[in-house]
């Protein structure tokens, strides 16, 4: 599900989680800290200096703002084009994002909507974290996989740009695929009792 590489570990990440404390509300600083620290550590090394610490570090605390407040059982996707007036930092390509509940196939289903619209994918970051939220959906601390929390998938897959109707086929396009995963795994269970049940 994750479809990142070895964590590097290195100098880089740590610099740009730290930067991102100084690009967010102090009060969310440290859980900000965290969150671009998973978010970039399985970037390579050429990765991390392609777009600076600076860079990833305003990108990183862009996706930590829109990440903070999510509805249970229902997946955020957002597709546009970075403004640094807006989001803080700038990009030559078109930018899909999404936060949901970690399950099979979901950059699979990414992907497959990014190829329909015959765009190319230039880079793909996915970090699965868990994830504390409150009642309301609001972000309260994260954490690496396996510590107390909901596993939750980050996706920000960058792609061919493309204009403002094609942002938005493709925010919708993404939604629905993602709903249907998560339909599919949910009643994954129920289907496989019937099929026994049926063969009985």
């Amino acid at each position: 599900m994750n479809a990142l590489h070895a964590p590097t570990g290195g100098d880089e990440a740590a610099a740009i989680a730290a930067a991102v404390r100084g690009k967010v509300d102090p009060a969310d600083a440290a859980t900000a800290e965290a969150f671009a620290r998973l978010a970039c550590a399985e970037l390579g090394p050429d990765e991390l200096a392609r777009r600076g610490v600076d860079g990833w570090a305003a990108m990183c605390a862009d996706l930590f703002r829109w990440a903070r407040n999510r509805s249970a059982g229902h997946p955020a996707v957002r597709a546009f084009n970075p403004d640094p007036e807006h989001n803080g930092w700038r990009c030559a390509h078109s930018v899909i994002e999404v936060v949901t509940g970690d399950a099979p196939f979901l950059v699979d289903s990414l992907e497959m909507v990014i190829n329909a619209e015959g765009l190319r994918l230039h880079r793909m970051i996915h970090p699965v974290m868990d994830i504390r939220r409150d009642a309301g959906g609001k972000l309260l601390a994260v954490a690496a996989c396996g510590d107390a929390g909901a596993s939750e998938s980050v996706m920000h897959a960058e792609i061919d740009r493309v204009d403002d109707a094609t942002l938005k086929k493709l925010q919708a396009a993404a939604e629905v695929a993602l709903a249907d995963v998560h339909a599919a795994v949910n009643d994954w269970q129920a289907m496989h009792d019937k099929m026994l049940a049926i063969a009985r």
